[in-house]
């Protein structure tokens, strides 16, 4: 379950269900970014009715892109075009300037808020 999950563990997940839940399609189970947004989407866990509900709000053809901790093996519906791996950059501080700061209140080892 991914309620005890650092944020940055699932970073799509976490920001379709937060910050981006207003540009994100899909239920429970599956979310993805809307099409002219992102191609990036996210389950909440590898079963097949996450997938399944992944792929009700795909259309043929369409491509999208998951980050995951762990290889995931979807079913026989999906085609992998391409594994590989990412860094994650994450803030360790913030520099003072005269802009608005987004991140007040931010410390590290937090998700800012929205």
């Amino acid at each position: 379950m991914r309620s005890r999950a650092h944020p940055l563990d699932h970073p799509i997940w976490s920001a379709l269900t937060s910050c981006n839940r207003h540009v994100a399609e899909g239920d429970y189970l599956a979310l993805r970014y809307l099409a002219p947004i992102a191609p990036f989407a996210a389950t909440v866990d590898a079963s097949a009715a996450s997938f399944q509900s992944l792929l009700a709000v795909l259309p043929a053809g369409d491509q999208i892109g998951l980050f995951t901790i762990e290889e995931v093996m979807p079913p026989s519906a999906f085609s992998v075009i391409e594994r590989g791996s990412v860094d994650q950059m994450v803030l360790a501080r913030c520099r003072t300037t005269s802009a608005p700061n987004r991140l007040s209140g931010w410390t590290p080892g937090t998700s800012p808020t929205c």
